[in-house]
């Protein structure tokens, strides 16, 4: 739990379990992807239907001294799963970068649809370019014993870069920095995320 919580980096031998562990998920995926796909036809999906699969997140396997998703900001992290096929996609691999975020604008374009009206995020990043996102945060399930994991349902978070700025119920801010080592979050305050943070949870 250390590891996954980011509060111990990763030993050689974790790694190699961690690695062992993906691979084979990643292979089950493989199969039954394989088998998916070519079922598809019977579905009645053919070569004018798009087809999308998209991870929620990308996995680290030690690279950085993390393991799992959500606790870094390197390559392992932040490279998310995208397959797409379908009219004007061309088979193989794209090596620029594409966000997630903007599969949906681009869907509808390829669609010939009008765009979804923009959002306060994205109002508010069109004003600083370098914000990637802003989430307001939820509380999580209990866990087995009893505790509830997560922050409270009144925690309010943006990301701007590798900065973080958690800002809790009471106005407490912290502010968090994603390094190669970890993440590093300290009592602390920025007004250019604070100023980011109140634009997007404006009502």
């Amino acid at each position: 739990m250390g590891l996954l919580n980011g509060e111990e980096l990763a030993e050689p031998e974790h790694r190699l379990a961690w690695r062992a562990a993906v691979s084979a998920e990643l292979r089950y995926l493989d199969e039954t992807l394989g088998a998916l796909l070519q079922r598809l036809p019977s579905l009645g999906v053919d070569a004018d239907d798009y087809v999308i699969i998209v991870g929620a997140m990308g996995q680290a396997l030690g690279e950085d001294g993390a393991l799992g998703d959500g606790r870094s900001l390197g390559e392992g992290s932040l490279r998310v799963p995208l397959l797409v096929s379908g009219p004007g996609v061309t088979p193989g691999a794209v090596s620029s970068p594409f966000s997630t975020r903007a599969l949906a604008a681009w869907l509808l374009s390829a669609l010939g649809l009008p765009p979804l009206p923009p959002s306060r995020v994205a109002a508010a990043e069109s004003a600083t370019p370098a914000a990637l996102f802003a989430e307001r945060l939820g509380r999580l399930p209990e866990d087995v014993t009893g505790r509830v994991s997560g922050p409270s349902p009144h925690q309010r978070a943006v990301t701007q870069g590798s900065r973080k700025l958690i800002v809790d119920e009471t106005g407490r801010p912290v502010l968090c920095v994603f390094e190669a080592q970890g993440e590093r979050c300290h009592d602390g305050d920025d007004p250019a995320l604070r100023a980011l943070l109140d634009a997007v949870s404006a009502p």
